[in-house]
């Protein structure tokens, strides 16, 4: 895994990694070919060099395609600290891309689940968007996006109460039920008022 290099006073409070299910195709693939070439052993053998290579060209597709699908699964993680959430994608043996964002230019979480087999898998993709709206982080296919969701509510709170800033406006379903308990103070405030105006 890459190294990500944390700030003073930073820890890393949750590591998540996309579901197991996200591997399990290639995986599966793999093992196919491996059983292929197995089967196929005594008739590759059988005709001479040029199948003793196609053996060993199946062996070798198959375990860079294992390789490959682990390194990638195991480098993609979903940082989560006491002061930033940081997303590391993995998308080769050579390539990363790595994005964070610090909790006071955080401006909405939210999570969805897609399709039947997020459904199935309870997992979704974790949304963050900053306050400019210019930049967002995602992570896709994260298991139990709920408390991953969370475990970031509960970071950006302690972020807050240490630096002592104003807090921060919760995310978006926070900020609708709040405005929704608004709006019924003012229906009840009104009706009292025209109660009382009729008697």
């Amino acid at each position: 895994m890459v190294k990500v290099s944390l700030r003073p006073g930073e820890e890393i409070k949750k590591t998540v990694r996309q579901h197991w299910i996200f591997i399990a195709v290639p995986l599966f693939f793999s093992f196919f070919l491996l059983t292929l070439a197995f089967f196929l052993l005594f008739p590759l053998f059988g005709s001479g060099p040029a199948g003793l290579l196609i053996f060993l060209l199946i062996i070798f597709l198959a375990a860079l395609v294992a390789l490959r699908s682990w390194v990638l699964w195991r480098s993609t993680v979903f940082l989560i600290t006491n002061q930033r959430v940081i997303d590391v994608d993995r998308t080769g043996f050579f390539r990363w891309v790595i994005s964070d964002l610090r909790y006071e230019n955080l401006a909405d979480i939210s999570y969805e689940t897609k399709g039947p087999l997020q459904a199935l898998c309870q997992s979704g993709n974790v949304t963050l968007s900053t306050i400019s709206g210019s930049h967002a982080i995602e992570g896709r296919f994260i298991p139990r996006p709920d408390e991953v969701r969370e475990a970031v509510i509960v970071e950006l709170k302690g972020s807050e109460q240490r630096s002592g800033a104003d807090p921060a406006p919760p995310p978006a379903p926070e900020r609708s039920a709040r405005r929704y308990e608004e709006h019924l103070k003012k229906k009840d405030e009104m009706e009292n008022f025209f109660g009382n105006v009729n008697q």
